[in-house]
């Protein structure tokens, strides 16, 4: 048999073509996953990412680094490293109550700042040299009148201010009552008299009786 086919190998010419630099066709070429270089990749290929751990047996050196890694679990207490899974107990920015430096309009800092801290933009900080010099003293405030004002003005500022205050009490005391409540009218409550008889049969003398009468109560909340 080995003969024959030696003696046909030697009579038959050399092939022309090998097919060693010929491109299998698209259907006989290799299916399944295939590990390509960041080089190789196209476009049209498709590429899967797998998230979540490794199976367990593969986790030699593996460490968690993404939310991804944790696949919708939690942490992993056989890896001694700090895990946030869904960034659960993770701390997140933090405020600092460090202070800017702030200048003037010569250039110097404003140590103010420093007392400022802490208070209201309406509430006044005396922190300069200035604030020490009696108002009488200064030279930018002029003359000042502090003669006792006249029973006029007195009846005046004191009329604008008994009308602000009632005003805010009338305001409060408005808000407090009850809106839309149809009370209606109260009537009085009527009381008659009278003497049972033939009650269930009963023909003894009985008692007077007195019934009170009202009329009835209707709930506020009730829809019209």
């Amino acid at each position: 048999m080995t003969t024959i086919a030696g003696s046909l190998q030697a009579a038959l010419p050399k092939p022309r073509y090998t097919g060693e630099d010929e491109e299998a066709p698209a259907r006989a070429q290799q299916r399944g996953v295939r590990v390509v270089g960041p080089g190789q990749l196209d476009e049209t290929q498709l590429v899967l990412k797998r998230s979540g751990p490794p199976p367990y047996g593969q986790r030699s050196g593996w460490r968690p680094r993404a939310q991804e890694d944790f696949g919708d679990g939690g942490a992993f207490p056989e890896i001694p490293i700090a895990q946030y899974p869904l960034d659960m107990g993770k701390k997140g920015a933090t405020t600092s109550n460090a202070l800017a430096i702030q200048v003037d309009s010569e250039g110097k800092v404003k140590y103010d700042a420093i007392a400022r801290q802490g208070h209201g933009e309406n509430r006044i900080v005396h922190t300069s040299f200035k604030d020490l010099i009696p108002l009488r003293q200064r030279a930018e405030t002029g003359e000042i009148d502090l003669s006792r004002p006249d029973k006029e003005s007195v009846a005046a500022t004191t009329e604008r201010t008994k009308n602000a205050l009632a005003k805010l009490v009338s305001g409060a005391v408005a808000a407090q009552k009850p809106k839309n409540v149809n009370v209606g009218q109260q009537r009085e409550a009527t009381y008659v008299r009278y003497t049972p008889a033939n009650q269930m049969g009963d023909n003894s003398k009985k008692q007077d009786r007195i019934i009170k009468v009202v009329g009835k109560q209707q709930d506020p909340m009730e829809p019209a």
